[in-house]
């Protein structure tokens, strides 16, 4: 095994119906030397792992342990949980939410690159919160460089994909806040999160959050669409079939809807190449995850 490899889908034993795989009892037994039995960690070890994403089914109970044997181990832990989510009348699906990373999704042979993060606030040029003044604002302002940060460094890693989609939670641009009042702008996002975007391009960039808001707008070149259902009225699926322009079509078409997902478990950061689904600044953030299916399944 190649030492790069990362795990991204591991299920533990807080997985009851399809996994035994161990999270040690304590930090150090993540050390082969000092394990009383091999565990998930102490294998990690041994294989030179850099990081190792824990996606438990439907739970996070094991995340501390992990968390903690992982950091002990020089392992990068990532987490993340398979989530069931069920549209009504319809059968559940899986959906592997991961917690601040970028990821690449095979489709018909094209690499599609997706950097998911939930964006912050802060406002738009001539009505921003600065750098300056009361520490809780100041943190505001952190915040708002982390997530800006974390879009650069997703799109810095999909930068060789066919297509390439950023997924956020708060606009990066005033025009698709156009319908909301415009004193409250500030709280539904912020234009420093526009930078990386239009210094990478992407294809295309997804946000909600803006529920009275308009529902596109751009960045240079880059659309930028606002899928909240308040303002498309049903699920948004975006057409990626002929990899030539990038479309909105009907929820019956082949590839992708939105869902957001609120607060799960404490922040925890982490970063990998590959992986699923999709990324988050911290798993108590809004979480945006987004599923590939066919037109036959339906959904």
């Amino acid at each position: 095994m190649s030492p790069s490899f990362v795990h991204l889908h591991i299920h533990s034993e807080y997985s009851l119906s399809d996994s035994i795989v161990r999270i040690p009892d304590k930090p150090e037994y993540a050390d082969p030397a000092r394990a009383p039995e091999p565990n998930l960690l102490s294998r990690a070890s041994e294989l030179g792992m850099p990081a190792l994403a824990l996606c438990d089914d439907s739970n996070l109970f094991a995340l501390i342990k992990f968390y903690r044997a992982a950091e002990a181990a020089g392992i990068k832990p990532i987490a993340g949980t398979d989530l069931w989510v069920a549209d009504p009348g319809s059968e559940p699906f899986r959906v592997t939410v991961l917690c601040r990373d970028a990821t690449v999704v095979e489709v018909r042979g094209h690499e599609i690159g997706i950097v998911g993060t939930k964006g912050f606030v802060g406002g738009f040029e001539g009505a921003e919160i600065p750098d300056f003044g009361e520490p809780l604002l100041r943190a505001v302002y952190a915040e708002t460089t982390a997530e800006a940060d974390a879009i650069e460094r997703g799109l810095e890693a999909i930068a060789g994909c066919h297509r390439r989609i950023v997924l956020l939670h708060y606009a990066p641009i005033r025009e698709t806040l156009e319908g909301e009042p415009e004193t409250i702008w500030a709280f539904l996002g912020s234009g420093r999160l526009a930078a990386p975007i239009g210094a990478h391009r992407p294809d295309l960039v997804l946000h909600g959050h803006a529920h009275r808001g308009s529902p596109a707008g751009s960045i240079g070149e880059v659309p930028v669409r606002n899928v909240a259902i308040h303002v498309t009225s049903s699920r948004f699926v975006t057409s990626l079939t002929s990899f030539g322009s990038v479309t909105s079509v009907g929820s019956s078409a082949p590839v992708a809807f939105i869902s957001s997902i609120g607060s799960i478990a404490p922040s925890i950061g982490s970063i990998a190449p590959v992986g699923p689904i999709a990324r988050s600044s911290s798993i108590t953030s809004h979480v945006t995850a987004i599923r590939f299916c066919n037109a036959a399944q339906g959904r």
